[in-house]
């Protein structure tokens, strides 16, 4: 008996062995491939800035959009076959304004926010403003000069709600060239919300919610230069912030006002802590020196993929680049980094293709386009954006 109880606890314990094993194969047996290419042929050069994908749920069609890059005052729609759907310009609408991005409600309405008026323009399909919404108006006189922000990850519209970042506006120091001044404007600028939520924005009065307060605070190092956050994504009530110094994640849970932090690795990853420097007399003059290091020598992460769609994401994490400064962009390799939905990292693709930048890039129910650079395009017209198209699985 004593023998029979020890071969069936033995047998159960090397099934859950091979299960574990097997489970762990299959997380780390990730094969990315190239499906295909897609050209997207508009009368403007675009810009990574107002690009992207929009999911019409009650047609269930995707479309790509991509925005002029001189003007970034019109965007064309495409299928995501690269079909021209139609082109919306609102250039003459927000005359005037310096614009920070756009976000598509539906093939007939885009959201346009200015950076520094706090103006959002509800643009219709001709082009013209049939409402604008003042987020000053909604800020409290507390709060100094302001610049409203949307994310680099993504645009600032999520489940029918605005996220907009809110920055200080340089013009609330008079000199910033001067150790007084940046301290001044490094403390302000540590105490304000980091982001604002805007919910029934098509409503006569808007609700307001004001999220992770002081939270770059919270992650800076006392007397650091708090230029840590700018990137970030909502996702599943949940804020995915970037850092740049270090190689950081900040995984923000909205509805529990809880933030994790989690460190970034991938293959030849820099010790970029060693860079960051105390904010004092002598360090000033380092400040630029600082930033071009971190842009072209360090390694840092770039981009955040993800949707509610997907259960993978995606993140891009550019490596150290020690060649001439002229070929940081050309010649850099980077990491592919594919998570679960725990935030669990399952593979890493080095990525040697020099012709392709994670830089202009998005999600689609195909796959995952990145932009072809110019220079490794043949016969090369501006005109005409080509994508390679990946998949993981």
């Amino acid at each position: 008996m004593n023998l029979l109880r020890f071969y069936f606890k033995s047998s159960i314990l090397f099934l859950l062995g091979l299960v574990a094993f097997l489970h762990s194969c299959q997380n780390n047996a990730l094969d990315l491939r190239q499906l295909d290419s897609q050209v997207f042929e508009t009368n403007f050069v675009p810009s990574n800035r107002f690009s992207g994908v929009y999911y019409d749920e009650h047609t269930e069609q995707e479309y790509i959009y991509l925005g002029n890059g001189k003007t970034e005052k019109s965007v064309s729609f495409f299928t995501s076959d690269g079909d021209y759907v139609k082109t919306i310009d609102f250039k003459q609408a927000t005359i005037s304004h310096s614009l920070n991005d756009i976000s598509i409600w539906s093939l007939d309405t885009i959201l346009v926010l200015s950076s520094y008026s706090g103006v959002i323009f509800f643009i219709n399909e001709r082009g013209s403003c049939f409402k604008k919404l003042n987020l000053n108006k909604y800020v409290p006189d507390t709060i100094p000069s302001l610049e409203f922000t949307s994310s680099r990850l993504d645009d600032f519209l999520y489940n029918e709600s605005l996220y907009v970042g809110i920055n200080l506006s340089p013009t609330v120091i008079n000199d910033l060239s001067n150790y007084e001044g940046i301290l001044k404007y490094n403390q302000l600028s540590i105490e304000l919300p980091y982001l604002i939520k805007m919910s029934n924005i098509f409503d006569t009065i808007p609700r307001i919610s004001f999220l992770l307060n002081a939270f770059i605070k919270n992650f800076t190092p006392k007397n650091h230069l708090a230029l840590d956050i700018h990137h970030y994504l909502v996702l599943e009530d949940k804020i995915f912030s970037i850092s740049i110094i270090p190689d950081t994640l900040y995984l923000s849970n909205i509805s529990e006002n809880k933030t994790i932090k989690k460190h970034i690795d991938y293959v030849e990853k820099t010790n970029i802590d060693k860079k960051r420097f105390e904010l004092t007399k002598e360090s000033i003059s380092k400040i630029q020196e600082n930033i071009f290091w971190q842009t072209q020598s360090a390694s840092y992460i770039s981009k955040l993929l993800a949707s509610e769609k997907h259960k993978l994401k995606h993140l891009f994490a550019f490596h150290q680049f020690e060649g001439k400064a002229e070929d940081c962009w050309d010649k850099r390799n980077w990491s592919w980094l594919v998570y679960n939905e725990k935030f669990e990292k399952l593979n890493e693709f080095i990525m040697t293709d020099y012709s392709v930048s994670p830089t202009f890039s998005f999600l689609t129910q195909k796959g995952i386009f990145l932009k072809v650079k110019p220079k490794f395009v043949k016969n090369y017209d501006p005109k005409k954006t080509h994508f390679k198209i990946y998949t993981i699985d």
